[in-house]
């Protein structure tokens, strides 16, 4: 099986936490604030280390709602139904943060 690292973003987003080892790798959650509105926060989540399948995923938090928001629905999507329990410590890690 192919595997993958994470790759981090430039030095514009802030890393706000490094989660424990899941599927092999600890994971990095970055977050930029770009939206004019202040309501949506880009996050990308990456693995630090080498793991199956995919090891990027571009996010978007909505800060009003307090939820993953489907600005990037793919990955989200992809996230939730292949890594559950790494999308919900994200969610946690989140809401603490932002």
């Amino acid at each position: 099986m192919k595997m993958y690292k994470g790759n981090e973003p430039d030095e514009s987003w802030e890393e706000i936490v490094e989660l424990r080892e899941f599927y092999g790798s600890t994971w990095k959650v970055f977050v930029r604030h770009t939206d004019t509105t202040g309501q949506y926060v880009s996050v990308k989540l990456c693995a630090t280390g080498q793991v199956e399948h995919k090891a990027n995923y571009w996010l978007a938090w909505d800060s009003e709602k307090k939820k993953i928001s489907s600005r990037f629905m793919v990955d989200a999507k992809l996230l939730k139904n292949n890594r559950l329990d790494l999308y919900n410590v994200v969610v946690v890690n989140l809401e603490a943060w932002l």
